[in-house]
């Protein structure tokens, strides 16, 4: 089964594809620093959660400068879905009206629709597990300096 997006560059050099269906004309964004701010307003408890990821993403060398504003609508998306998933936890998924008909509460639907969002947009940061089992690496050889000496004679 084909996927919806070609897999990105670094992918396809991870997985060995041979280099020319590489795109070499490709733009290059720049890994992200610490003092990247997103362009959306986040609460406080969202910006904690934004810079811990951006944290981390940086590191593994995810994250670029393009992605910042995609990563606080993860954010936000996932802040979403717990407070409406916490409404229905509370209240119950079906509640009853005056009239004593039964309805589906409409945070159980909200969190839903915010779980979709999350999840469309987490496999792009490798957070599912069938993104992270696409990315095959190579561990770097240890080069012993004496078998190198060796070699040059």
């Amino acid at each position: 089964m084909a996927s919806k997006h070609p897999r990105p560059t670094a992918l396809k050099l991870l997985n060995g594809v041979r280099k020319s269906r590489i795109n070499t004309d490709e733009p290059q964004a720049e890994i992200a620093d610490d003092g990247q701010k997103p362009s959306i307003k986040l609460s406080s408890d969202e910006l904690k959660e934004f810079n811990a990821y951006r944290e981390k993403l940086t590191r593994q060398r995810i994250l670029t400068e393009n992605d910042i504003d995609m990563l606080s609508i993860y954010v936000r998306e996932f802040f979403s879905y717990k407070k409406y998933q916490s409404d229905v936890e509370a209240r119950g998924g079906v509640l009853v009206n005056d009239k004593g008909n039964e309805y589906i509460n409409p945070s159980a639907d909200l969190a839903n629709r915010c779980f979709k969002n999350f999840m469309q947009i987490a496999p792009h940061f490798g957070f599912s597990p069938s993104t992270r089992s696409k990315i095959a690496t190579t561990k770097a050889e240890e080069v012993n300096p004496f078998e190198q000496l060796k070699k040059v004679k």
